[in-house]
């Protein structure tokens, strides 16, 4: 397959390596500033270097990281992540807890192995450790995306919604 914005070799989800970048740091940036994620002049505390990598070169907000102390904390926290922590609240029969307010779940709208792909072409490091019922729900999710392409987006969207009621 072919690069839908260049015509050159496919690397992952219809894109080259260039513009498979451009569009997972688009979805970020996007995310961040739709739902005012990270605000001008925050304190935040960053541990991972990905979301480091994220904050100081990809979403150029001039914000203060610290690696511990007062500020809200930036999560490694993918789509897959999101997805999990509801449907294994519904199959469980518990109320879906809403995100905290001084957490930030950075790569919201990235599913684990977008994330991946990225921190490899940028030389990072991200890998993910999955129990068992994870993986289970995950294979069921990549099952269901065979048919249905947009069918983690079509969740987390329904998410969103409910966690606004």
């Amino acid at each position: 397959m072919a690069c839908l914005k260049c015509k050159s070799k496919e690397f992952m989800n219809s894109f080259c390596k260039k513009h498979f970048i451009e569009n997972i740091e688009r979805r970020v940036k996007r995310d961040v500033r739709q739902n005012s994620l990270i605000q001008k002049n925050e304190k935040l505390i960053v541990k991972d270097p990905l979301c480091r990598h994220f904050i100081e070169d990809v979403l150029n907000v001039p914000v203060e990281i610290k690696r511990s102390g007062k500020g809200r904390e930036v999560l490694l926290w993918t789509m897959d992540d999101e997805l999990l922590e509801f449907l294994t609240a519904l199959f469980r029969g518990r109320k879906h807890k809403r995100p905290a307010k001084n957490r930030i779940r950075l790569f919201r709208t990235v599913n684990d192995r977008e994330l991946e792909a990225y921190a490899n072409l940028k030389r990072l490091k991200f890998s993910r450790k999955r129990t068992k019922e994870e993986k289970g729900i995950l294979k069921e999710i990549d099952r269901l995306e065979k048919e249905h392409k947009e069918t983690r987006f079509s969740l987390l969207k329904s998410i969103e919604e409910l966690n606004r009621l």
